[in-house]
This record gives structure tokens, C-alpha cells and sequence, in this order.
């Protein structure tokens, strides 16, 4: 046998009743056990091989639903492709089948295995972690390049740049090309090695591959951000959005399983596109660095006193509420509290405070820029993130494995990430007053804050481990695949 994939992407196969043809059909099962070992038995025109499994071999744990009559031959007949030979096959039961290493084409956006690139830092790090645990993952880029995507730029020019960012991305035209790009590439994967299954991340194409499980990993689709603040989606124009709306929900309703960052995302995915809520299968993502070890430095800190620092994390300073941030912070220095602001992301921050530490863009990809990152967070006692708009909250998960409190507002998946009064706290968005008083409760506590810490590490190394998230994505996968593996084409 070249490869145990076949065996996940089709439920049929050729089952010997007996030797003697005894039973109904038996002479054509006689007929083909005989051809097949003699290895003329072929099916259709690709030269397919047949699988040959006999009843002794099979024994009780198949039902009689499973036993070839000649129907089960020309079913066979159709779902064939490029099996070997094989005779006596001993039985593989749904334990076996799930044991077998898996083969995932995963298509995004963006180079696999770049882990700097804006956007793609948790689609390189899962594809990490499942090669780490043995499965074999072909990752393959479909964005535009090139001539390619300069004309598609041009094509679908506007002078409001968050209109064409949105064209691009999410436009019929561009979906059409990236889809074209993404099925060349997969079909020249797939004739280098088989594949169970394509997972693909994002809405901006289309990769499904007749006969293979199609699994979506999102963090958030279209027609939920359109109706969010600070997105480019909401930009478009309403027939634009319309046309954006139809074809995501045709993929969505595609795919076999779909799995969203969070509960949140799953249940906003399914409200607007109308697949089931059956069909989701949350899996959370991990950190975009690890801030693990920062955790026991920055907790034997915190005893020693002296000046609190409260970090903030996030390259759009405005959708993440950067200006909501640091008035609070003034407003608890007002009350007499020590506290400074530390900002880590946006390339200007428009602010000239003397209690505010502008830090910048940090590139994770960059040796020393990665050493200042894990220097900021050891060095701060508190993270806030009052955002009014955001897909999941990385930066949120990688604060509470750094062992600090959390203080940031009640969107999207935040919720589900921090444990309000225990882990840190949550206020609604642009809610400065009450941001304020959380503010000056942390800095004013220092034994609260090594509490909450505490907590938030745990929590966060039990739920957002690339580890546990690659396990999700494999588990769905592999229910995926056999879902595929009923689907009648």
C-alpha cells in the first residue's frame, strides 16, 4: 500500500462473503477475489486497483450492511482512487483508522512558516505544533503575487483605502483568482502525495478538493466584521457586501466541519451565515510568543514595590483604545497612584505624556526585538486592552501567561479568555470610569495583582496551549474526514 489515506476518504470497499459462493453474490465475489489475485481485476480507466477484504478477516465488527453484493461492486466501481493491491487485508476498525498518521494540506494567505508576517504568526505556529505531533503538514500560500496581484490591485482600485483593502481581500474577482492560485498549487501537492484533508484559513478563496475533508479555521468572517467598527468590510459598498455575503455563505455551507478561534466566533459564524451550530468545533489559538518563563521573573518582582507598570499591546492603537488607555491611566495618577503606561505596537502613538514609555513596533521575527517584547512583559505588573473591536485577544492570552492581571472590555472572545474577578476584570467598551477604578484597585494591591496572575497563568496554560489546540484541530479533522467519507458525489 503506497499510502493509508484512502482508507479515511471512502466507506466502501469489496468484502469476500466466503470462499465457497455460497451466500448471495457470492459468485461474483468468487469471481472478483479470483481476478484480483491475479491482478487483472481493474476499475475504470485510471487503472484502479481493487481492496479485497475477506469475511474471516473481517469477523463480527462488521454488520451485514457491510457485505459486497454487486451493488457494493459498482459503488466501489465510482469511489475507487489509485488503491494498490491488497488481499487479505487485515480489518482496520474506526480505532485503527484514527490511529494512522494524518496528511493536511493547509492553505492560507500567507508563507506557512513565517512566523512574521502580520496576520499569520498563529497560522505558522499551529502548523508547527501538528508537525511536532507527527502529522504531516503541506502549507501553501495562495495570496496574489506578482504582475498577478498588482493588476488585481488596479482592477479593483478605490480612492477610500479601507474600500479597497476590502476589495481585495473579499471581492468576486480577487476570490476567483486566489481560488485559481490555491487549486493549481493543492493539485500539485496532492500528485506528490496523497492528502486527507484540506484546512484552509480564512474566506478569501475557495479550497476544497472533491473527495477530501474541507475544514475552515477562522477567527472571525465578512459579514461579522461588516457590522464591527474599524473594519474594512464595512467600507464596501452595499451590493459589494451583498455579493461578499452570498459567496462566503456558499463556502461556508461547503465546508464539512468549521472550526472558529472561539464560542463567540462560532456563534456569530453561524448566525450569519446559517450553518448549523452543530458543525462548529471551537479550538482557541495560543500565543504568538512564549511568555512563560517572563512569569516566575515578573511575580518575584512584583514584592519589591516601587512604581507600577501597566503595559499595553497593539498596533492599531485606535481599534484597540489606546486613547481610552491612557486617560485612564492619568485619571489614577490624579489620585495620587504611581503608575506608569507602557506601549508596545503602534509605530506613533500621538501622545507626549511624562507618564507614558513609548516602546513601538516590536517584530517578533527579529532576534532582539523578541528578547525587548519578553523584557516589556516581565517588566510590567498589569495589561490592559480596552478595545473596541477584536477577532480573538491574543495578546490578552499571552498576558496571562506572563503572570499578569488582566484589565480589558467585554468583546468578542475576551470573555471567554478572562475570568472576571478572578483572573482580571472586564469593563464595557469606552467605559473610562470604570477602566479608571480597576486601574487604581491593581495598582494600589500588589498582593490582588499576584493573585490574579497566579490564576491567569493556569488558566491560560490549560486552555491555550498550542499543544491542546493542535489536538482539537486533529480531532476535528479526523471527524471530518469521516464525514467526507459518506458523501455521495
Amino acid at each position: 500500500m503506497r499510502d493509508g489515506g484512502f482508507l479515511r476518504a471512502f466507506s466502501a470497499c469489496v468484502l469476500i462473503r466466503s470462499s465457497d459462493g455460497s451466500s448471495p453474490g457470492g459468485m461474483c465475489s468468487r469471481a472478483l477475489a479470483r481476478d484480483c489475485r491475479s491482478g487483472r481485476a481493474r476499475c475504470g480507466q485510471r487503472g484502479t486497483d481493487l481492496l479485497v477484504v475477506s469475511e474471516a478477516e473481517a469477523g463480527s465488527s462488521f454488520s451485514s450492511s457491510w457485505i459486497c453484493r454487486a451493488n457494493a461492486y459498482c459503488l466501489f466501481f465510482c469511489m475507487c482512487r489509485s488503491i494498490d493491491i491488497v488481499t487479505c487485508l487485515p480489518i482496520l476498525t474506526e480505532s485503527h483508522l484514527h490511529s494512522l498518521p494524518l496528511h493536511i494540506l493547509f492553505v492560507g494567505e500567507y508563507e506557512p512558516d513565517d512566523l512574521g508576517a502580520a496576520g499569520a504568526n498563529a497560522h505558522a505556529m499551529l502548523i508547527q505544533t501538528l508537525r511536532s505531533r507527527g502529522v504531516k503538514v503541506t502549507g501553501i500560500m495562495c495570496d496574489l503575487d506578482g504582475f498577478e496581484r498588482r493588476a488585481m490591485m488596479a482592477r479593483l482600485f478605490s480612492w477610500d483605502r479601507a474600500r479597497w483593502i476590502g476589495r481585495y481581500h473579499l471581492h468576486p474577482m480577487a476570490f476567483a483568482a486566489r481560488t485559481r492560485k490555491a487549486q493549481r498549487l493543492m493539485r500539485i501537492a496532492l500528485n506528490a502525495a496523497p492528502a486527507d484533508a484540506v484546512i484552509q484559513y480564512g474566506s478569501a478563496f475557495d479550497a476544497a478538493v472533491p473527495r477530501l475533508a474541507h475544514l475552515m479555521w477562522s477567527d472571525t468572517t465578512a459579514a461579522v466584521t461588516a457590522k464591527e467598527p474599524y473594519s474594512w468590510m464595512g467600507s464596501m459598498l452595499p451590493t459589494e457586501q451583498r455579493l461578499v455575503d452570498a459567496q462566503e455563505r456558499h463556502l461556508l455551507s461547503a465546508c464539512d466541519i468549521i472550526m472558529p478561534w472561539s464560542q463567540y466566533a462560532g456563534a456569530q459564524i453561524a448566525r450569519c451565515s446559517g450553518v448549523p451550530a452543530e458543525r462548529m468545533r471551537p479550538t482557541y489559538v495560543g500565543p504568538s510568543v512564549s511568555l512563560e518563563s517572563t512569569a516566575d521573573a515578573r511575580l518575584a518582582r512584583s514584592a519589591s514595590g516601587g512604581t507600577v507598570r501597566v503595559l499595553f499591546v497593539g498596533r492599531e492603537f485606535a481599534r484597540k483604545g489606546g486613547d481610552a488607555f491612557v486617560e485612564a491611566v492619568r485619571r489614577v495618577r490624579v489620585r495620587g497612584i504611581d503608575l506608569r503606561a507602557v506601549i508596545v505596537g503602534p509605530e506613533k502613538c500621538g501622545f507626549d505624556n511624562d507618564f507614558v514609555d513609548f516602546v513601538g513596533f516590536l517584530d517578533k521575527s527579529d532576534p532582539s526585538d523578541l528578547k525587548s517584547l519578553r523584557d516589556v512583559y516581565a517588566e510590567a505588573d498589569i495589561f490592559c486592552l480596552p478595545t473596541r473591536r477584536e477577532p480573538f485577544g491574543i495578546a490578552v492570552v499571552e498576558a496571562m501567561l506572563a503572570g499578569l492581571p488582566v484589565v480589558a472590555t467585554k468583546v468578542s472572545a475576551i470573555p471567554e479568555i478572562v475570568e472576571d474577578g478572578s483572573t482580571g476584570y472586564l469593563v464595557e467598551v469606552d467605559d473610562i470610569d470604570r477602566l479608571t477604578d480597576r486601574l487604581a484597585e491593581l495598582a494600589s494591591d500588589s498582593a490582588l495583582r499576584d493573585t490574579m496572575g497566579r490564576r491567569g497563568a493556569a488558566s491560560a496554560r490549560s486552555r491555550f496551549d498550542w499543544i491542546e489546540v493542535a489536538q482539537r484541530v486533529e480531532d476535528a479533522t479526523r471527524e471530518a474526514i469521516d464525514l467526507a467519507r459518506t458523501r455521495i458525489y
